[in-house]
């Protein structure tokens, strides 16, 4: 009768893989009393099996350390123990694959306790809602932050044993820039909400991560000066752009608000339109007014729809049946206003615009707040300048708002207490 060849028991592995026992050649060689053993070919092994190389090691990769070089037996029966729990820890808990010679990552769908650190990181990550810019960033994000934990040798860690000083450690190894790191912390902050929810990890140890200090840019905000040439040079140049300056300008909006707007949501009779923000995981639609000063600009692109979907901003920033990157508009000022020499004054001369486009929301804003200030008409509980803009706070406004500081200086000095 043929013998049925007995399996080898295996312990089972991440992603499929298992090993077999270690073993000792020579099979005595912790119990062995003789210096004979010192002259043979001493090492520990186990057969490692990855699916994916089955026929390349139908029997299993050797994964084997060499006890040679040893003057003692005791030296020899030490290193012996020492390198066993090492190589077991190396296979069991750190998940390291010998044949590819790399910590194997969790391929499973599941997030669970076990999930390795960065493969968790990007499984919750596919869990997050947002615009499609803020999820892009946090992709760019995370991966940035995977090959910190690469380079810091943490990603043979299970999620569950992450701890705050791994974060940390690895954001410092970053080298982040303030704004920056206060922005990794944010989607780390978010990420690990999820690992909670799912029972992945108790705490979330990004909450107990500080932020840091933002010292904010001085932002140049275009001269009553130069806004006339502008205006000229690009009504007669550019008119389709300078009329998209004009809604920007009065709106209060980004350029990525603006982009998403269809004729259906402008309404002219009532000089409103509604607006999605979307800031990170935040959406809310917005009733907002049209300003007077570009009421007749909104009805030019309103007549030239063809549709209620058409988008009011599309290709050539004309009506179309396609919303179009707001970073046109980056380039559209850089081509046109900054990178130019055909803004002149009456005499001729070049003016040089530094300013970048978006000064002009800061310029709104700070004229509103202006007007806000000097006004006795205005109720006081009414911020119009944080209304047009759409902000929750006036803490957010007084970022656009540069002026208001100066402003306030001024009435200071002039003040009677008596």
């Amino acid at each position: 009768m043929k013998k049925t060849k007995q399996r080898v028991p295996r312990k089972d592995l991440r992603n499929g893989c298992s090993r077999t026992q270690f073993y000792f050649s020579p099979k005595d060689l912790l119990t062995a009393r003789s210096n004979i053993t010192l002259q043979k070919d001493c090492f520990i092994e186990c057969r490692f099996h990855d699916p994916k190389f089955q026929v390349k090691h139908p029997s299993g990769y050797q994964f084997r350390k060499r006890l040679n070089g040893f003057t003692t037996l005791a030296e020899l029966k030490e290193a012996a123990v020492v390198y066993r729990s090492e190589m077991e820890r190396l296979l069991d808990d750190y998940h390291y694959n010998p044949i590819t010679q790399k910590y194997m990552v969790d391929e499973s769908s599941e997030l669970n306790p076990d999930t390795d650190f960065k493969s968790a990181l990007q499984k919750a990550r596919l869990h997050l809602s947002g615009s499609d810019k803020h999820l892009n960033e946090v992709r760019i994000a995370i991966n940035r932050f995977e090959k910190g934990i690469d380079e810091m040798n943490y990603s043979y860690i299970n999620i569950s044993t992450v701890k705050i000083w791994h974060i940390v450690n690895t954001l410092d190894h970053l080298k982040l820039g303030p704004s920056y790191f206060n922005k990794f912390r944010q989607y780390l902050k978010d990420i690990f909400k999820i690992l909670v929810q799912r029972g992945c990890i108790e705490n979330n140890p990004v909450r107990e991560i500080d932020k840091r200090k933002v010292i904010p840019k001085i932002r140049e905000i275009i001269s009553d000066e130069k806004l006339p040439y502008i205006d000229k040079f690009l009504k007669e140049r550019h008119y389709s752009f300078f009329r998209y300056k004009e809604i920007f300008y009065r709106s209060g909006s980004r350029s990525s608000e603006l982009f998403r707007i269809q004729k259906k949501h402008v309404n002219i009779e009532k000089h409103e339109y509604v607006i999605q923000i979307q800031k990170g995981s935040y959406y809310k639609w917005v009733t907002k007014a049209i300003n007077i000063g570009s009421l007749k600009y909104w009805k030019e692109l309103c007549e030239l729809c063809t549709s209620e979907d058409d988008y009011i901003f599309s290709e050539g920033l004309v009506p179309g049946n396609y919303s179009i990157s707001p970073s046109r508009i980056t380039h559209r000022w850089s081509k046109y206003v900054k990178n130019t020499d055909n803004i002149k004054d009456e005499n001729g001369n070049v003016i040089p615009i530094t300013e970048d486009f978006y000064s002009w929301k800061y310029l709104y804003l700070d004229k509103l707040d202006q007007i806000q200030n000097s006004s006795n008409v205005i109720p006081i509980d009414f911020n119009i300048a944080q209304t047009a803009a759409s902000h929750t706070t006036d803490k957010t406004t007084s970022i656009y708002t540069v002026g208001r500081s100066k402003r306030q200086l001024e009435f200071l000095k002039n003040i009677e207490v008596g």
